[in-house]
């Protein structure tokens, strides 16, 4: 049987139908390009806003020659501050939301976190659940400070915040390259040197240097303004973390605890040494104090042997590979190399192994308690909301509120760049 040939619609009808269906597809697509770049930051221009520390000292790629500590601060601080702004209200990764997927605890209430030392000495029973691996990072080499060159494993794009650690570089610096003046609020900083020297001063008059195997702990609490520049030829290296701090303690005074390399604990067992730099293992304890309570371990394993360290359930780690390859997690994982930083999940303890024949393998193990509070980040102040981030920026704008003292300071290492 023939069928009948359908009804055509007349031509002035069928193109009306075309250009609605056109607009319609138009519109959807606008739509998804916008919430693309909403959810992205604004693509690599809101990328690039979302990175890097803010510097009193800038080099000629933000368009800013140093110069005066108004020149360089001011308008810096409002452009930076403006765009920070717009990335973050639609931030493209949610790190509370991370932490509660891979086993941290999100609180819900600020917590009140006093020196932690009390806590970090209770003993952890033995392993019943180790930590795996979640997520892996390599840290790629960037620019920072005046002609120094950092890998930053956390505090970038892919990881902005993992609580209640802010920032991790591992930095390679050589003389007239550094990090002068320049000012911090609301968190501690830890610095731990690898190779070479660092020299430390500040406006509070604070000065000295720290050597291969030293640490410093710095709490920057409600202002302070300081410099870091290489001590003497050669190479320096090292890594700097970033530890937040709670509401209650945004605001005490700044203080240091520094520790010369033979005052670090240190222990070994087994083809296992460990220099404990914060927290307590293998029965060495750090005198650190810590104000946010952190576990920091700085493990050499010798080849075909395996390090085992308890870590509170409640709290979150991770490790960085310094050199060599390590199994972390479990013997049937891949290895990891050196840069590489692992975000470890739920567990009470860490298992790593040395699988190669003659290398040592050497890694920091970091872990703390998630804090639970809001971040509001404009490069070296952390606070808990935007306006606190406007105080800031205003009081060290007008020399107050903790940064009386920055009025009249210099470092010796912006007098020798010729900074005015």
């Amino acid at each position: 049987m023939r069928r009948s040939r359908p009804e055509q619609g007349r031509p002035g009808e069928q193109r009306r139908q075309m250009r609605c269906a056109h607009g319609v597809l138009f519109f959807v697509s606008v739509l998804f390009l916008y919430y693309s770049r909403a959810q992205t930051g604004g693509g690599e221009r809101g990328r690039e806003n979302q990175r890097g520390e803010l510097s009193l000292l800038t080099s000629g790629r933000n368009g800013i020659e140093p110069g005066s500590r108004a020149a360089a601060a001011g308008p810096l601080y409002k452009k930076r501050r403006q765009r920070q702004r717009r990335s973050h209200r639609r931030p493209s990764y949610s790190p509370t939301r991370y932490l509660t997927r891979v086993g941290g605890r999100r609180l819900e209430e600020p917590r009140r976190l006093e020196a932690g030392l009390e806590q970090q000495q209770q003993q952890q029973p033995a392993m019943e659940k180790p930590r795996q691996v979640v997520r892996k990072f390599l840290a790629r080499p960037q620019h920072e400070g005046v002609g120094a060159v950092v890998r930053r494993s956390i505090g970038r794009f892919e990881l902005r915040y993992f609580d209640p650690f802010l920032v991790l570089d591992e930095f390679s610096v050589s003389a007239p390259a550094g990090f002068p003046d320049h000012p911090h609020r609301g968190f501690e900083t830890v610095t731990y040197m690898l190779e070479g020297a660092v020299t430390h001063e500040d406006f509070e008059g604070h000065r000295g240097t720290i050597k291969a195997g030293d640490v410093q702990w710095m709490t920057a609490g409600r202002g302070i303004v300081h410099s870091e520049m290489p001590a003497g030829p050669g190479t320096s290296r090292g890594l700097q973390l970033w530890v937040n701090l709670s509401s209650a303690n945004k605001m005490v005074e700044p203080g240091y605890q520094e520790i010369q390399s033979k005052d670090i604990a240190c222990t070994t067992a087994d083809g296992v040494t460990v220099r404990v730099i914060a927290g307590h293992a293998m029965g060495a304890r750090s005198p650190v104090r810590t104000r946010t309570p952190t576990m920091y371990l700085d493990f050499t394993v010798r080849p075909r042997a395996a390090a085992r360290q308890p870590v509170p359930a409640s709290w979150n780690a991770f490790a960085y590979v310094l050199e060599g390859e390590g199994v972390f997690g479990s013997e049937r994982c891949a290895p990891a190399g050196a840069h590489h930083l692992l975000l470890l999940g739920p567990g009470d303890g860490v298992e790593v192994w040395n699988k190669s024949d003659g290398r040592p393998l050497r890694f920091l193990l970091i872990a703390g308690v998630p804090i639970g509070e809001p971040v509001a980040q404009l490069g070296p102040f952390v606070m808990n909301t935007e306006e606190e981030i406007d105080m800031t920026v205003d009081d060290f704008e007008r020399y107050a509120n903790g940064f009386e003292k920055a009025r009249h300071w210099k470092s010796q290492a912006m007098v020798a760049l010729g900074v005015e």
